[in-house]
């Protein structure tokens, strides 16, 4: 009789426990904190920042085609708009008007939007915080009076601000130039760090650690043939302190500008397919993981751009690792990644931009799945990780906090 009851009472306490597991591995949630504008019309890709709890978000009205901010306040739950504050090209080419804002050591909000090969468009607050008064500062930036597209801005670890963004002389020759706001000198300085004559170094984002340094993921356009479907990407990291370029092995870029097919190109996947002649990969972005190690998130086609899935490269030892994490992606998606929780979690959607899913890797190598939001043209915009368990991620027109406080980290 008791060795029918031990047996059962095992197996019991294994379920439960399995179920408590699998509970508490779902457990993070999405909480929509503000819908910023009210309907979702197009009218280009919103940026976001964060200061001491304040989340602000960067965004064109679609009625006045002027960018505007939300300033919301992650303590009080409470939001404030600005003004319509800035020009910006949405009325008639909404795709490439994309916002970057950051907010330096000293508080003071640092703006670029509205440019499509257009000069340089830089705002800069009034006061630290202050999302009523800015003043045109785009003269204060070397070379300001290139073409410009596709701007990325974040905050080093130190206060000082980094913006990258793409500079056109032609469909034939477009570079990527590295700004840096150094806040002690109050100056602006470039680095043109991406550059081939006849080739373009199409887009680029950043993130800083807690080291001194920036972290930089890029990819590389064939001539914009087959709607930007031939990309190549790439990677480097900047050391403030040093005034230096890195590849992710530790080696010194001695070299600037880099191209994808030099000795100092670091290419961050499995990268062997002819230039041109078969569909790549997509705009990556990217995070630091808790050793500082880079993370990169980008949609890559395995059929030539039929299809796109969404893979993570990260530096490994003495290279780096791809891992598929979920196929039927959407392929212009961008999807931003985190390191929250002890985890890696993309932001993804899928083909018909109707989901929007957080897809998680735990660190066993199991992947997880949860619907963040449902919609007609939903697209993911942009990803702050907050804390250590929160994410903060622009969808469309929203802002949702991510919780992770009650998932389980590892086993």
């Amino acid at each position: 009789m008791g060795n029918g009851l031990k047996y059962p009472i095992r197996r019991t306490i294994l379920l439960l426990c399995l179920c408590i597991l699998g509970f508490l591995a779902n457990a993070q949630k999405a909480v929509q904190l503000v819908k910023f504008v009210e309907n979702n019309r197009w009218s280009g890709n919103p940026a976001m920042a964060v200061d001491n709890g304040l989340v602000y978000v960067l965004y064109t009205d679609p009625d006045s085609f002027k960018a505007r901010i939300c300033k919301y306040d992650l303590h009080a739950n409470t939001a404030e708009w600005s003004d319509h504050l800035f020009e910006t090209v949405a009325s008639d080419d909404a795709s490439h008007n994309d916002g970057a804002i950051a907010i330096d050591g000293e508080g003071y909000l640092h703006i670029w939007v509205g440019m499509h090969n257009h000069s340089m468009k830089y705002y800069r607050s009034e006061k630290p915080g202050d999302i009523s008064s800015f003043t045109n500062r785009s003269v204060e930036m070397p070379n300001a009076d290139y073409g410009r597209t596709y701007p990325y801005a974040t905050t080093a670890s130190n206060g000082d601000v980094f913006m990258i963004a793409r500079r056109t002389s032609s469909i034939h020759d477009e570079r990527q130039d590295l700004y840096h706001w150094n806040l002690k000198n109050k100056n602006w300085e470039m680095h043109t760090i991406a550059a081939k004559p006849t080739d373009c170094a199409y887009m680029a984002s950043l993130t800083p650690d807690q080291l001194g340094n920036i972290h930089i993921a890029m990819v590389w356009s064939d001539f914009h043939i087959g709607g930007n479907l031939f990309q190549k990407g790439m990677y480097m990291r900047f050391d403030i302190a040093e005034n230096k370029f890195y590849k992710s092995d530790g080696s010194v870029i001695d070299r600037l500008p880099v191209s994808y097919d030099s000795e100092d190109a670091d290419l961050f996947y499995d990268n062997k397919k002819g230039w041109g002649t078969s569909a790549e990969i997509q705009t990556p972005r990217l995070i630091v993981d808790e050793a500082n190690n880079p993370v990169i998130s980008f949609s890559q086609s395995e059929d030539n751009g039929r299809t796109w899935s969404n893979f993570i490269g990260v530096r490994h030892e003495a290279d780096w690792m791809t891992t598929k994490l979920v196929d039927g992606v959407h392929m212009y998606g961008r999807p931003p990644v985190s390191c929250t929780a002890g985890r890696i979690n993309t932001y993804v959607t899928n083909s018909d931009k109707s989901v929007l899913s957080l897809v998680s890797l735990r660190d066993t190598g199991h992947v997880e799945e949860m619907v963040i939001d449902r919609g007609d043209s939903i697209s993911i915009k942009f990803l702050i990780p907050y804390d250590s368990v929160t994410d903060l991620v622009i969808s469309t027109n929203k802002l949702f906090k991510i919780d992770y406080s009650g998932s389980v980290i590892k086993q």
